[in-house]
């Protein structure tokens, strides 16, 4: 896209005007794909769509840091935490191609000149998740007052220009240019630091607390948490945000992400949120636990599923085809979990780290038909597990694929479940708990039921 760009000296006669400059210890506060240069100089480089040689080329031209923006959610929040954390960065330039579907370049100028809204969407935000969700709105709106100008080139790739643009911002009040670019104008010249301290906030640091994460498109995201507690608002969040509205095979209306990967670092740590309530009938958080022991145990045993009677959760016959439990500890007489349990001690005495310890519940004889409304394929569809060594310890780490999961109503109980297998594989095998992620296909809420 050619745009219509002039440059015109501008002298500004401030006898008085000092450049201030800030030291910066913590710049930049997160990791990502971009190039370092001068941390006094006054620009950013922004590049939508990664071009290695443009990003070089600012950083030759004087930029302080110049990388590649994809997402318009934690890409855009990754930006934000850098430029606050350096007070002396006050014009942005972007410049290269924008990122596709994502149009995160779009949401970046968007969230500069309107901010967010009340959800943390971008307002006037084009983008596929347009949301900020990892960061507070004091840095949000600190980031809208230290960046002077967000200057739009997008389309434009030649480095000279790139250079010369960099160059304008970066020259003294009496040497300032007017820019003028398609029918805007611009003043530049470097106005020295932000009047305020370098605001440092770490994303990464959330996951101590109540865990981050990214939407790419409403077909992939991922979450990481310290603990179940801690990702189940997450999830909860990330649906209702980005998820799109579809109808089941039994015309049940639901908000939907496809392919959602939820990390859990901790998982037996804080493993059960406060207020979560699996069932219509349970009170108490005394009756959540009692009920999520429960709901574990029948995966460990045959034919068996949770009830309320007479005032007590007990564990009962299963009148179903199938239960989890059946098919893991007596599918067609195997017992998946002894023979995993087995093949664990047998690499961790070989000093063998595994790729191949799979528990699979699907029964094709059974679960497969064309007419997909009528049969009950599972839910819970595989486990895996991996042994790594660390040092002199051996860790199981633990993946649970679900090809359906009712967000709002399971993840915790599920979770919990999986959590447990996992600890008991641990006992089993003396080895230490890892962590746990949770892989659902479809994770989903059911529309109406949090009305």
């Amino acid at each position: 896209m050619e745009q219509n760009i002039s440059f015109k000296k501008h002298p500004l006669k401030e006898l008085s005007f000092k450049c201030n400059k800030v030291p910066v210890q913590d710049f930049p506060v997160e990791k990502g794909n971009y190039l370092l240069g001068n941390e006094y100089s006054p620009v950013a480089v922004v590049i939508p769509r990664s071009n290695h040689d443009l990003i070089k080329t600012a950083i030759e031209g004087g930029a302080a840091i110049a990388g590649r923006l994809v997402t318009a959610n934690i890409g855009i929040e990754k930006i934000i935490a850098n430029i606050i954390s350096n007070p002396n960065i006050r014009y942005i330039i972007l410049f290269g191609f924008e990122s596709d579907g994502h149009l995160a370049a779009q949401s970046l100028l968007s969230l500069h000149k309107y901010g967010i809204d009340d959800t943390g969407k971008i307002i006037h935000s084009d983008g596929l998740t347009p949301y900020i969700r990892n960061l507070p709105v004091a840095a949000v709106e600190r980031f809208r007052n230290q960046i002077i100008h967000i200057l739009n080139l997008m389309g434009e790739d030649d480095p000279v220009l790139l250079k010369k643009v960099i160059t304008v911002c970066l020259q003294e009040p009496k040497n300032a240019v007017e820019m003028k670019l398609d029918g805007e104008s611009y003043l530049l010249y470097d106005p020295g630091a932000f009047n305020s301290e370098p605001m440092i906030l770490r994303i990464t640091e959330k996951l101590k607390y109540d865990g981050i994460y990214e939407t790419l498109s409403p077909f992939s995201t991922v979450i990481h948490a310290q603990s179940i507690s801690s990702a189940y608002p997450r999830l909860i969040e990330a649906i209702l945000s980005a998820g799109r509205e579809t109808f089941d095979e039994r015309g049940s209306k639901t908000k939907e992400l496809l392919n959602v990967q939820i990390n859990i670092l901790n998982p037996s740590e804080n493993s059960i949120p406060k207020g979560y309530r699996p069932e219509g009938w349970i009170r108490t958080d005394e009756e959540v636990n009692e009920y999520l022991d429960k709901y574990a145990e029948t995966y460990f045993q045959a034919n068996k599923n949770v009830i309320y009677e007479n005032g007590k959760i007990l564990l009962s016959n299963s009148n179903v085809a199938y239960t989890y439990g059946t098919r893991l500890t007596d599918f067609e007489g195997v017992n998946q979990l002894d023979i995993l349990i087995n093949g664990i001690k047998n690499a961790i005495n070989k000093n063998q780290e595994s790729r191949r310890f799979v528990l699979s519940l699907i029964n094709p004889r059974t679960d497969l038909s064309n007419e997909t409304e009528l049969i009950e394929i599972p839910c819970f569809t595989q486990f895996w597990v991996y042994n790594r060594r660390d040092g002199e310890k051996w860790i199981l780490h633990g993946t649970m694929f679900l090809r359906s999961h009712d967000a709002y109503l399971a993840f915790p109980a599920n979770s919990f479940a999986g959590m447990r297998i996992l600890k008991y594989l641990c006992e089993k095998t003396n080895a230490k708990l890892g962590t746990l992620t949770m892989y659902f296909g479809s994770a989903h809420i059911y529309l109406g039921i949090l009305n």
